[in-house]
């Protein structure tokens, strides 16, 4: 497993395409579908999205 933070990865790297390898991007995908979500200041935005009717 990769030894630095999926927000490291995403949030400042955002997957450089000529930079990391596939094999890292799907680790990285992987790590990130697998990691729990801690909400925190981030969930008052989710539950507006969640309260939107379309």
């Amino acid at each position: 497993m990769l030894s630095f933070s999926i927000s490291i990865c995403i949030f400042k790297y955002l997957l450089p395409a000529r930079m990391v390898a596939i094999e890292e991007v799907l680790e990285i995908i992987e790590l990130w579908l697998n990691t729990k979500f801690e909400g925190g200041r981030h969930q008052a935005r989710i539950d507006m999205l969640d309260s939107i009717n379309v």
